[in-house]
């Protein structure tokens, strides 16, 4: 059986994206062949190709989350049957039409949640859940900011922040990014281009600062992130899109007893029984809330992998990037 997939036969840019027709082996022990209806494109995906973060040596192929359906099952598999619509996510090799992926992080997808959906939302909407109710639990008491409010994860995390009852505070780049994030519920979005983050947040709060910083962004953000953070208050980093932060001394958090994370998704859906967790509460936020409503969706077909990854890694996307296989 063949399948075709995007292969990435050295570290570089768009341009070493390669279309290959491959022959596919069957699933083996423990893994589920799923064929690809939509897969997500996500700024992992941008790492490995350029050999950033935890990216494996080349010849390698991008991708780790996405939608389908079962086509064959590997050894000792019972939780899954042929047919079976499934999402999934950290399942290595996705950027193909048919690939075999580690039956652990599959899920069965609800009928009301559509391949589109799915693949829009797991490695970014169960990002956002590991953030805001696992790594840090928002509730109505706290006031959140969040930089690139209009991205991928910023998404999920405005308008999840909002229903959990948070002041919901972040930044944009756009007037059209400030717009769609104030659809999701914002309560302060700030143009980074046009106002001082820091002078913005101190007047909006009297000078409280926020009680978490979620910053995807990495080296150009972290020293405003630490500014309006309050006493006692927790920066999350969970993404390097500007740079990694290097040389980080933990004296600069002395000031006012703050705290520093770096989350990785990865530590928590590696557990089948928390993957299932999270699976199940975000697919509640998403059918209950408002965002499904709001949420915006840009589509490439999969022939067009060069030009998704284009606009991810332009920031001039707003929401979530899938391709149709």
């Amino acid at each position: 059986m063949k399948t075709k997939q995007v292969i990435v036969p050295n570290y570089g840019s768009i341009d070493v994206l390669k279309m290959e027709e491959k022959d596919i082996s069957n699933p083996g022990i423990n893994q589920v062949m799923i064929q690809n209806k939509y897969i997500s494109v996500d700024y992992t995906d941008i790492y490995w190709r350029t050999g950033q973060l935890d990216a494996p040596q080349p010849p390698l192929i991008p991708g780790k989350a996405g939608a389908g359906v079962v086509a064959k099952l590997g050894p000792n598999v019972t939780k899954f049957n042929p047919g079976d619509r499934v999402a999934y996510i950290q399942a290595p090799g996705a950027y193909a039409e048919y690939f075999n992926a580690p039956a652990k992080m599959v899920v069965k997808l609800p009928d009301n949640i559509s391949f589109r959906e799915a693949a829009s939302m797991m490695m970014k909407g169960l990002t956002a859940d590991a953030l805001i109710k696992h790594v840090y639990s928002v509730n109505h008491d706290k006031t959140i900011f969040i930089h690139a409010m209009a991205g991928g994860v910023g998404s999920f995390l405005t308008a999840w922040g909002k229903l959990l009852g948070a002041t919901v505070i972040g930044s944009v780049g756009s007037d059209s990014k400030v717009e769609y994030a104030k659809r999701l519920g914002a309560d302060k979005v700030i143009n980074y281009h046009q106002e001082d983050i820091t002078k913005t947040v101190n007047s909006y709060t009297g000078h409280k600062g926020v009680d978490v910083v979620y910053d995807g962004i990495g080296k150009a953000t972290v020293d405003v992130s630490l500014e309006i953070l309050k006493a006692l208050g927790l920066y999350v980093n969970f993404g390097q899109v500007s740079g990694p932060i290097t040389d980080f001394a933990l004296g600069r958090l002395a000031a006012k007893t703050q705290y520093a994370t770096f989350a990785n998704v990865n530590t928590f859906v590696d557990d089948l029984g928390m993957l299932q967790q999270m699976s199940n509460e975000l697919f509640k936020f998403y059918v209950s809330s408002n965002f499904k409503v709001n949420q915006e969706i840009t589509e490439f077909s999969f022939d067009d992998v060069k030009e998704a990854q284009k606009l991810l890694e332009s920031g001039k996307s707003q929401g979530s990037i899938v391709m149709k296989v």
